[in-house]
């Protein structure tokens, strides 16, 4: 039997820390029983080894002690006390804040996480507030080195006040395992080897020792102030616990055989690729050195997961022990748009997105389901719908499999109620609405679904009898949160090759560790840039602050070097295009080991790997349209495409390939355009003619008709304003061009009309040319005019008529069965409205019919379609990634 007393071991940390604390352990139970006692470690990736080496130290068989975190030893005694879950905690201190009033609505959630882990903290570390406010609000002036003012007054009630309520009814998760370790001594001690990877807060100290009087305790703490190694030594010269000589002092009274180079080396990279390719590169040397534990620090979470794409493309595994958080996944992304198409009146990309998703309507067979929404896609561009499930399901009438989704999701949405409630009621209304999306299967079939799906329950289970009441808004800020805060791990990988984070590494082996991301930025003290509790008065209440992060951080890192074989530390020497410089901490250690043997730690980082194949144009393409496939018709549109690149027009009206169309969420400059046609042509269709009636009829008419066309534009969004606006300058500039045009002796005739020709080739086949004018003027000898409103600047219009390329005018003027006296552009933005007319419409329209119908002809004999185009034709050119422009061999 072991008798009661506390042993307190300091062991230096290093690759025998583990093996030291289970002598310790042997030493005080040598039988081959130790079911008795109890281990606790501070990290469970401890564990494995610990036991490993509690075999070895033996040197025979033994029946293993639980080896566990204090947190899962104490789990029983603190369920004794019922304590309140963090989760509860948080809404009970929102109720206070939302009812008191102190803050903004914003950023309560945010408060509420830093008042839980303030009183914590205070739990933790045996801190306690004084017991008034007034008091406090003294030892806050101190802090923060002022007079004690209101504000400080305000400060102090806060804190009194939400902590006195924190204390109150049932204890936090914390407190009630400081409570049921007492229970735990009281009871039935059991002995206990406690590892701790450093000094243990007051209240954990206190315990022990209260133990000890009990039951045998073993303390073994990593301390590296025990400089028990000339490795240690140079670490502690370069990083000291606490004030000392200076540092060519200090790095002058370590050893010969403390030089680190065999063991740290850093690097500097150009950019983040090369960073991923040097610590890949780092991996694959040491697998074939023969290293079976490496450890990928992930301080740039970025690079260090652009390393493990290249090696899982390599076939070396990583196993990821660090998480992601659980709003990044593909589930959460699901659950954000589902809400998102609530909250914002189904806004179309919300929709789009939400069909998109791979969990929603997941009985539906795969192509089903890609079919409906490509057609729910093209409803929603052709209609121009914004916003709104209907207007997508008015244009499905035709489209089933389309239609019924949309139904789907209509009665979803229905059935989600936005009444104010508690949050147990917001997750079942959400759990309802992904399976009526029938989602739910899709997510359990999925890792970070199912772990989404069993938090919601959780937390309905955990706040079943929760009143707090929630808005959409107020629930949908807390939701979020809590996906930020959870973490996602996909336990289905073991593998030498482990990524982690820079904690966990503590009093760990690693045959390698390479640190990714050890930048200024990246790999520095926690830096707490609290909302309300300032670091001052953190410090007045005894409780870490940023001296505590910095020494917390240089004992992170001295742990892992000393516990590691050899530790890289990669950073990235530009970011964004500016100087990244290396940690601070890597600095000194730099600087103090050049300052005592000479040669740096800092190294040039391998070249990146030369690309393997040599680049190869490709020929400009050519293909050659079979006459049976040779478009039977053309457009104006159609017909200046051809002119600009035959590839272009062949991917568009032959292969049938162009950019997806989109909605228009806000006016442009075509759109605007396509306005004023359509209120000249409501407009003149009331006054074809224009002389003889006053400018205030006829500019109450244009207003009038105008904000018909406007109008629902305007009421969808008021910053159309501007394009109406612009519209009303040239409203009278537009009617004196308009009398000037019939005071030479054209009338308006038609507008919006659309015409066919047929145009016979010589094959034998006809080519239809195919166009809708939009406006037909009358001469007072009865000829035709052909007139093409633009809200263009004058110059380019000038530039056009005098262009023989541009062939738009010409074609309008060819689709006429009779001679056309004028083919005009009409200027309707820019200086002045004003016309700009081909010189010889009838010779313009030969020209361009003969070199149609001549490409046609050609186009049916085999003439290959080149990708041609240059300048602003190919910069703009939808399909320019088809005929991969940027990689022709000329």
């Amino acid at each position: 039997m072991i008798g009661p007393g506390l042993t307190h071991h300091r062991f230096a940390p290093g690759p025998d820390f583990i093996d030291r604390c289970a002598q310790a352990l042997i030493a005080h139970a040598p039988g081959p029983d130790l079911t008795g006692w109890r281990v606790v470690v501070p990290n469970l990736m401890m564990a494995p080894a610990f036991k490993q080496a509690l075999r070895q130290a033996a040197g025979r068989s033994l029946l293993l002690p639980p080896v566990e975190t204090l947190q899962v030893h104490l789990a029983p005694w603190a369920a004794a006390f019922t304590p309140l879950s963090d989760t509860r905690r948080q809404f009970a201190l929102y109720q206070q804040l939302r009812a008191r009033g102190w803050f903004e609505q914003g950023n309560l959630w945010a408060l509420c996480e830093e008042f839980i882990a303030f009183f914590d903290e205070l739990t933790e570390q045996g801190a306690a507030l004084v017991d008034s406010e007034a008091a406090l609000a003294e030892q806050l002036a101190a802090a923060y080195g002022a007079r004690n003012t209101e504000a400080l007054r305000f400060e102090a009630a806060v804190v009194h006040q939400l902590w006195y309520a924190e204390t109150q009814g049932a204890p936090s998760r914390r407190a009630a395992r400081l409570l049921g370790a007492a229970q735990w001594t009281a009871c039935a001690p059991t002995p206990l080897l406690v590892i701790a990877e450093g000094a243990l807060s007051t209240p954990l100290r206190a315990w022990l020792v209260r133990h000890a009087e009990c039951a045998g305790v073993v303390l073994c703490q990593a301390d590296r102030s025990v400089a028990a190694t000339p490795l240690l030594a140079m670490l502690g010269a370069a990083w000291p616990t606490e004030n000392a000589a200076p540092l060519q002092a200090r790095v002058a009274a370590v050893a010969d055989d403390g030089a680190l180079d065999a063991h740290v080396q850093i690097i500097g990279v150009d950019a983040l690729e090369h960073e991923a390719h040097t610590v890949a590169l780092g991996v694959r040397q040491a697998l074939a050195a023969g290293a079976e534990s490496i450890a990928l620090v992930a301080v740039d979470r970025m690079a260090a997961r652009r390393a493990r794409a290249l090696l899982e493309r390599d076939g070396i595994l990583v196993e990821d022990e660090s998480g992601w958080k659980l709003s990044t996944t593909r589930a959460a992304a699901l659950v954000d748009v589902a809400l998102e198409v609530l909250a914002r009146s189904a806004y179309w990309r919300d929709v789009l997105d939400l069909c998109k998703s791979p969990f929603v309507f997941s009985a539906t067979p795969v192509e089903q389901r890609q079919r409906a929404v490509l057609a729910i896609e093209r409803a929603i561009i052709d209609g121009a719908v914004v916003t709104g499930l209907a207007p997508i399901a008015a244009g499905l009438t035709e489209q089933p499999e389309a239609l019924a989704l949309m139904t789907a999701i209509s009665d979803a949405s229905r059935g989600f109620s936005m009444q104010s409630a508690a949050p147990q009621v917001w997750l079942r209304r959400l759990r309802d609405l992904l399976s009526a999306l029938d989602a739910t299967d899709a997510l359990l079939a999925d890792a970070a679904g199912q772990t989404l799906l069993e938090g919601f329950d959780e937390h309905i289970e955990v706040l079943r009898d929760e009143g707090c009441q929630l808005s959409f808004d107020e629930w949908r800020d807390w939701l979020d949160s809590e996906m930020d805060a959870a973490m996602f791990r996909d336990r289905s990988i073991r593998s030498p090759v482990v990524m982690t984070h820079l904690p966990a590494c503590r009093l760990r082996h690693f045959d390698v560790a390479i640190v990714v991301g050890a930048d200024a930025i990246q790999l520095a003290a926690e830096d707490r840039r609290a909302i309300f509790i300032h670091d001052g008065v953190r410090q007045e209440l005894g409780l870490p602050g940023r001296a505590d992060g910095l020494q917390r951080l240089r004992d992170d890192l001295t742990m892992l070097i000393a516990g590691c074989g050899r530790v890289v530390f990669t950073w990235q020497k530009l970011r964004d295009g500016d100087p990244g410089p290396l940690a601070a901490e890597l600095e000194i250690l730099d600087l103090a080991h050049e300052m005592r043997f000479g040669r740096p730690l800092i190294h040039p980082a391998p070249p990146m790997p030369p690309v393997n194949a040599a680049h190869q144009g490709q020929p400009v393409p050519g293909p050659v349209v079979p006459r049976s496939q040779r478009p039977a018709s053309i457009t104006a549109y159609g017909y200046a495409s051809l002119v600009n690149c035959p590839y272009q027009y062949f991917a568009r009206s032959v292969l049938g390939l162009d950019e997806a169309g989109e909605v228009s969420e806000a006016m442009e400059k075509r759109d605007y355009g396509q306005f004023v046609h359509s209120v000249l042509e409501r407009f003149h269709t009331r006054f074809p003619v224009v002389t003889g009636v006053s400018d205030e009829v006829l500019l109450a008419a244009l207003e009038t008709e105008t904000l018909a066309v406007f109008g629902e534009r305007l009421k969808a969004n008021f910053l159309e304003t501007a394009w109406l606006l612009r519209w009303r300058k040239r409203m009278g500039d537009y009617l004196d061009w308009q009398r000037r045009r019939e005071q030479s002796g054209w009338h308006y005739a038609e507008a919006e009309r659309s015409v066919r020709r047929a145009l016979p080739l010589a094959d034998g086949d006809t080519l239809t040319l195919k166009g809708r004018l939009d406006r037909l003027d009358r001469g007072a000898d009865g000829a035709l005019a052909v007139l093409d409103y633009k809200a263009r600047d004058t110059a380019s219009l000038r530039r056009a008529v005098k262009d023989p390329e541009d062939g738009q005018l010409a074609i309008y003027a060819a689709l006429m069965d009779e001679a056309v006296a004028q083919a005009a552009y009409v200027a309707l933005d820019g200086d002045r409205v004003d016309t700009y007319p081909l010189d010889d419409p009838a010779a313009a329209a030969a020209a361009h019919l003969g070199r149609l119908t001549d490409v046609f002809q050609r186009m049916g004999e085999g003439a290959p379609m080149k990708a041609n185009g240059l300048g602003t034709v190919c910069d703009y050119c939808s399909v320019r990634g088809l005929c991969r422009k940027d990689y022709h061999d000329d």
